[in-house]
Parts: structure tokens; sequence; C-alpha cells
């Protein structure tokens, strides 16, 4: 045995939780050894009575005082101990002010310490935590938007004054989302079933409401979640557009208005160019049908801009007829393609239909599907160059209610920043390659069709790799 290690360990200060308790094990180990050695080297010899032997005096003594030293170093580090895990179980429970008394610097006092600076670092990002929360309750009481905001269980977390107005809340109204499932306003209330029910897909909706006022909101719908795509709840932010509405209803009713007012001149102008044409007014020269084709071409495009706008002007007013039928998609599209096989022709595009076997009819008015059809393709061979790709594809959507139609073309293609426009009103997209004459309301009025027949539009495309139109119509029910 190293009798040197022995007393390095005996005489170095117990500064480590590890030493403590080897010394307390060493202390309560010298009385039963004590007692060995008296029992061992000294010779027994009759005890008197009322007489003790001094040695066991001493003996006894010592072991008592050892005893009492053991136990008390125990209690002491049991004291330390229980005086952490105390302050550790107020920690926890939320109370940060609480600061440990540090008397030692051992492995307990480290933990103290160490649990000091933990409740100091949680105190601190408490503190930033409240006062990141007052500043976004702050912005979000004083927006003009409406929020209104659930948790993960669906229970209302958020309201803001902005939406209570607009909902037709007063300020002491108790709200949950029951009351918001259950108000009178039919959309409104929809909107709200529709968050609980779809809060994982982000919507935009419009809504019309006529309490507490009239008024038209735009209701955009987005899921929240955590960093790790855990769902926290879903947010709805309402924006009064009712003033938006009423501009863009009075700017509608005057371009409708002159567009009428100019048809009119514009036919008799289109129709005298013709008949000046025709030499029905006297012979014309070479340079004189020049310029006056010119005219006729501008007077056509003029005539065809003003048709386009009185559609969309027909389309959003509900004025517009909508004649429903069965339709073959397949027979239609031949025979429309057939009418564009000259311009492919001319400009050496290859024009290809592709259809699924055994495709049911559609229920929608030809005409108006037509139409739809006709200013897809003259986008797609305005913006595709010379041997160009332009493909149309029927099938059935992933929804059997529905037929798909596809019409690609490998033209210029569209930027991303610029498809959220394509199918606005006198969209002029400026990451197009190709700057080309039209009138910027073909697809806009693509869309309003296609929502007439409760369809689907959207696009695909991406800059100089051409571009994907899909829109898909309501299969004919069978009987």
């Amino acid at each position: 045995m190293d009798l040197s290690k022995v007393r390095k360990v005996l005489l170095t200060p117990p500064t480590g939780l590890r030493h403590k308790l080897l010394l307390t094990v060493i202390i309560l180990a010298i009385p039963p050894i004590l007692i060995f050695v008296y029992l061992r080297f000294t010779p027994m010899s009759p005890i008197e009575p009322g007489k003790v032997p001094p040695e066991l005096r001493l003996i006894t003594f010592a072991i008592l005082v050892i005893s009492l030293m053991g136990i008390s170093l125990i209690w002491r580090m049991i004291n330390s101990i229980m005086g952490v895990h105390k302050a550790a179980g107020e920690v926890s429970e939320g109370n940060l002010d609480l600061q440990i008394e540090v008397k030692s610097d051992d492995e307990i006092g480290k933990l103290a310490g160490s649990l000091n600076q933990i409740a100091a670092k949680l105190q601190e990002t408490v503190v930033a935590v409240e006062n990141e929360k007052n500043k976004i309750e702050t912005m979000v009481r004083s927006m003009d938007d409406g929020v209104v905001m659930t948790d993960e269980k669906n229970e209302l977390v958020i309201i803001n004054p902005a939406a209570r107005r607009m909902l037709g809340f007063a300020e002491a109204d108790k709200i949950d989302i029951k009351s918001l499932n259950s108000m009178e306003i039919s959309e409104v209330a929809d909107l709200f079933k529709e968050v609980v029910k779809k809060g994982d897909k982000v919507a935009i909706k419009e809504i019309s409401s006529e309490k507490p006022q009239k008024m038209t909101l735009s209701a955009h719908i987005a899921p929240v979640r955590s960093k790790r795509g855990e769902k926290l709840g879903v947010v709805t932010v309402l924006r009064d557009i009712t003033r938006l509405k009423e501009i863009d209803q009075m700017k509608s009713d005057f371009v409708s208005n002159v567009s009428h007012e100019l048809r009119t001149p514009l036919t008799s102008i289109r129709e005298s160019i013709g008949l000046i044409l025709e030499g029905i007014t006297g012979e014309v020269t070479e340079k004189q049908t020049k310029f006056l084709l010119i005219a006729k071409r501008n007077a056509e495009r003029l005539t065809n801009l003003i048709n386009d706008i009185l559609d969309l002007s027909k389309i959003e007013a509900g004025k517009i007829e909508i004649n429903k039928s069965a339709i073959n998609l397949v027979d239609l599209i031949k025979e429309l393609t057939e009418s564009f096989r000259t311009q492919a022709k001319d400009k050496k595009i290859s024009l290809e239909n592709s259809f699924a076997a055994s495709l049911p009819d559609v229920y929608a008015d030809p005409d108006r599907v037509s139409q739809v059809l006709n200013n897809l393709l003259s986008n797609a061979f305005k913006f595709t160059s010379q041997e160009g790709k332009i493909r149309i594809e029927v099938k059935l959507s992933s929804d059997p209610k529905f037929a798909e139609v596809k019409v690609q073309d490998t033209g210029s293609g569209i930027a991303s920043q610029d498809l959220g426009k394509v199918f606005t009103r006198f969209a002029r997209l400026e990451s197009m390659a190709q700057r080309v004459p039209g009138t910027g309301l073909g697809l806009a009025i693509v869309k309003e069709i296609v929502d007439l027949h409760q369809g689907e539009v959207w696009v695909e495309s991406e800059a100089g790799k051409g571009s994907t139109f899909y829109f898909t119509l309501p299969v004919r029910e069978k009987r």
C-alpha cells in the first residue's frame, strides 16, 4: 500500500465532492479499526466493578467524536444537495429571480453557481421574448388589416380591433371560434369553417358582407409552422377592399361605356376602308393600298381590343350568357386546331394533339370553351419562334369529376416573378424575351370563363423554356 498517497488524501483539504465522500468513508471506518486494534493488541484483564479502563474511555470518546464528525459531514452534503434540488424545482416552476447561496467551491457549489447562471440567462430570454411579444401585439392591434389567429387546437388566440370591426363585434364581446363559425354572414362563417378544416393550405378568398355594413373583404389564410414543420396554428388576414372594388367597378363601367361608343365608328371606319380597297370609290394606287391596309389592320386590332373589354366587362358584371351542354372535347379541339394549321405551317411550328382513351364529355358552353382554347393557342403561337412545338393534351384530372386540358409550347417562357400576374387584366410581362402586340386581356378572359364553369386554370413556366397552361372543366354527370 502506498502510504504517501494515503497521507496526501488525508492532508489535502476536501474541496471536491468525491474527496468529501472519501473522507467520510475513512472517518466512519476509524472506529471499528480502533476497536480491532485495541482488542487485538491489549491484554485482557479483569475489569473491576465501577471502573472503566482509560484506554476504553479514550476509544469510546474517539468513536463518538468521529461518528459525530461523519454524521455532520454527511448532513451538510445532504442539505446542500436538497437545497440545490429545491432551488432547481423553483426555477423550473418559473421563479427566475431565485439565487442559490454558494457556500463551497466543490461540485455542489459549482452546480449551484451554474443554476444561478441558467436562471439569469432564462430571465434575460423571458424578458426579451416578452418585449418582442409586446411589440408584435402592439403592431397587430394598430394594423388597419384584420388579423385572426387560431392555435393547433383550433382555439382562437388573437383577434385584433380591426378584425372585430370588420366582423361586427364590439371590443367588449367575448369571441371564440364557435362564435365565428356561427356568424349570420354566411360567407364569413364558411371562411372560418374552412380555416378549421383546411388549415394546412395557403388560400386567398374574397368575401362580401352586409353587416355591420356593406363591405368586401379579401381574406388571406396561411398555416403557421415551427422550424421543424409542426403546425402551430392558422393566421387569417382580412383586408377591407370595398373602396378598391368600387373604384374598380367605376373604371370598368367607364371603359365599357367608352368601348361601346367606339365600336360603332370603328366598324364604319373598317368597312369604309374595305370598300375603298375593293375599288368601289375608284382606282386605288399601290401606295394608297399600302397605307389603307395599315389603317385596316389597326382598326381591326382596336375592334378586337374593344370586343375583349366588352366581353370581360360582361363576365365581371355577371351579364354574360353561359349555355352549357355536353361537349366532346376531342372533336372540338381537332376542329379548332385545323384553323391554326396554316399559321403553324407558315412559322414551321409543330402542332400536336394527344387525347386519353375513353374521355367522357364535359358539361360546358362550347362557344366559351372555344374562346378559351383560341386565346391559349393564339398566345402560344405569338411567343413560339419558328420550328418550335405546340402540344395540346386532354385527360381526366386527378379529380375524376373534371377533365384537364394542357396547352404546352416551347416559346420564350415566363419568369417566376411574373407568374402571379399572368391572368390579370392588361398584363404586359416585362420578362418576355419577345415583344408582340396584344390586348393583355386574353388570359384574363380565359380565367373568368373557366371560373364560370367552376374549373381551375394555372400555368407552369420558366423563362427561356416555354410555358404550359392548364385548365379543368366539369365532366358531364352520368344519368
